[in-house]
C-alpha cells in the first residue's frame, strides 16, 4: 500500500474512532476535551494494529515510548515516548511496520491529527515493545474489540 493509500486510510479510521474517544471521556466522568485524542493512544494504537493487518496484509507492532519516571514526564530529560516540538517528552503509543510509523493520536501533544512517518522520525522514541505492552492490551482489549467488531462490520 502506498503513502497516499495508507494517509486516507489513516484518516478514515480516525473519523470512525473520534466518537468513540468522546464516548470514553463522557464514561470516565471527564468534561468534553478540547482534544478527543487526548489518553486515547494505548486503545487506538491497538485497535488500528488489527485494522492495519487486515487491510494492508502486513504485520503491524505497537510501540511505546514511557519517559523512566513520572517525574520526567512532560520535561526534556524524559528522552521517551513523543517529544514535541518544544523538545518535552510524553508517555505515548504508535504503530510500526518496516519503514512506517502510524499515529493518530500526536495532536494531543500538538502535532498532527494523522502521522504517517519514516521510522528515523525523532518524535518518536521507542522504550516499550508489544510485549511489555501485553498487560495494556489485555485491559483494553473489551473496548477496541467491540470497536473491531463494529469496523469490520461496516466495511
Amino acid at each position: 500500500m502506498n503513502r497516499k493509500l495508507l494517509e486516507d486510510l489513516c484518516w478514515e479510521i480516525r473519523a470512525f474512532l473520534e466518537p468513540k474517544w468522546m464516548m470514553l471521556h463522557e464514561f470516565w466522568g471527564e468534561d468534553k476535551p478540547k482534544i478527543a485524542s487526548q489518553y486515547m493512544c494505548r486503545y487506538t494504537s491497538i485497535f488500528l494494529k488489527a485494522v492495519l493487518e487486515d487491510c494492508t496484509r502486513k504485520t503491524w507492532y505497537l510501540a511505546a515510548g514511557r519517559p523512566v519516571s513520572r517525574e520526567r514526564e512532560g520535561t526534556s530529560q524524559g528522552y521517551f515516548g513523543f517529544c514535541t516540538f518544544d523538545g518535552l517528552f510524553f508517555d505515548h503509543c504508535w504503530v510500526q511496520s518496516g519503514n512506517w510509523i502510524i499515529d493518530l493520536t500526536a495532536d494531543q501533544f500538538g502535532a498532527e491529527k494523522v502521522i504517517v512517518t519514516s521510522m528515523n522520525d525523532s518524535r518518536y522514541h521507542q522504550n516499550l515493545d508489544e510485549a511489555s505492552l501485553r498487560k495494556d492490551i489485555t485491559k483494553l482489549s473489551p473496548r477496541w474489540e467491540r470497536w473491531l467488531l463494529e469496523w469490520r462490520n461496516f466495511h
